[in-house]
C-alpha cells in the first residue's frame, strides 16, 4: 500500500462529492428556471439531458487527445471544477433558455474531466485495493449528486438563485482541494495513446462488451431513476398528500438517491 494514499482517498472523494454537485443543481429548481426562461414542454427535457449530453461529448474530447495522459490528471481536474463552478455560476445571468441549456451542456462537458480523471488519479494511489477505492468514490459521487436536493432543503423558501451558488461554491472547493491540498501520487500509470484502431478490438472481446452493455445499461436507468424520482415524488405528494412541505419532498429526494445509494455502492 502506497503510503498517504487513504489520506488521498479521503480528498479526492470530498472533492467528487462537491463538484457533482453540479450534475442537478439546474435540474432540481427546473420550475423555477422553465418560469424563468419560458420553457416550451418540447424544451424542458433538454433541462434534463442537457448534462448528460455534454459529459458524453466531453468524455469522447478527452479520449481522444488523451488529456489527461497529456497532462497532470490532478490539474485537469482541478481545472475542470473550476470551469465547473464558473459556467454554472453563469446561469445567475441567463435570461433565455437557448443560452441556459447551452451552459448546461458545457458544465456536463467540464464534468467528464472531474469524475474519469479522479478514477485515473485514485487508480495511480491504488495499485491494490482498488476496487474498493473506487467503490468509495462512486459512493461519494453518489452523495454529491443528491446535494442539491438537500440544498434545497433550505434554500426552497429563499430563491432559485442560492441553489446555483452553493453548488458553485462547492465545486470551486473541490478545485481548490485537488490543486492545493491533494499531492501526486509516487506511482504513475502508462500512458497509452487512444487509437481508433482499438475500437475493433474492443468490440470483437465478447467479455468486454458484456461488462460494457451492463454499464451502458445500467447508467442509463440510474441517471433516469436520479432525474425521475423526485418528479415522482412532487406528483405522488401532491395528489395523495397536498399537506406535506417541499422541503419533505427534497428530504426524500435526498436520502433516496445519495443516502440509499451511496450505501449501495
Amino acid at each position: 500500500m502506497i503510503p498517504g494514499s487513504w489520506r488521498a482517498l479521503g480528498w479526492i472523494g470530498l472533492a467528487e462529492l462537491c463538484a457533482l454537485s453540479l450534475w442537478f443543481s439546474a435540474s432540481v429548481i427546473a420550475p423555477e428556471l422553465i418560469q424563468v426562461w419560458n420553457l416550451s414542454s418540447s424544451s424542458e427535457a433538454w433541462l434534463s439531458a442537457s448534462v448528460p449530453i455534454g459529459f458524453v461529448m466531453g468524455a469522447l474530447v478527452s479520449s481522444y487527445f488523451g488529456i489527461a495522459d497529456r497532462f497532470n490528471p490532478r490539474k485537469v481536474l482541478a481545472v475542470s471544477a473550476f470551469l465547473g463552478a464558473l459556467l454554472n455560476a453563469l446561469l445567475l445571468l441567463a435570461d433565455q433558455a437557448f443560452f441556459g441549456i447551452l451552459l448546461r451542456i458545457l458544465t456536463g462537458v467540464s464534468l467528464a474531466g472531474v469524475y474519469p480523471t479522479a478514477v485515473k488519479i485514485l487508480s495511480q494511489w491504488f495499485p491494490k485495493k482498488r476496487g474498493l477505492a473506487v467503490g468509495i468514490l462512486i459512493a461519494a459521487l453518489t452523495l454529491g449528486s443528491s446535494l442539491p436536493h438537500f440544498i434545497v432543503i433550505f434554500s426552497s423558501s429563499l430563491n432559485w438563485q442560492l441553489v446555483i451558488i452553493c453548488s458553485s461554491i462547492l465545486a470551486l472547493l473541490a478545485a481548490v482541494i485537488v490543486n492545493w491540498v491533494l499531492t501526486d501520487a509516487p506511482v504513475t500509470t502508462k500512458k497509452l495513446p487512444f487509437s481508433f484502431k482499438l475500437i475493433k478490438k474492443v468490440v470483437s472481446n465478447k467479455p468486454v462488451m458484456l461488462a460494457n452493455y451492463g454499464y451502458f445499461g445500467h447508467m442509463w436507468e440510474l441517471y433516469a431513476m436520479w432525474t425521475w424520482i423526485p418528479i415522482f415524488l412532487t406528483a405522488s405528494f401532491t395528489s395523495y398528500s397536498p399537506g406535506i412541505p417541499p422541503w419533505f419532498i427534497a428530504l426524500s429526494s435526498f436520502i433516496i438517491i445519495g443516502i440509499a445509494g451511496g450505501l449501495a455502492v
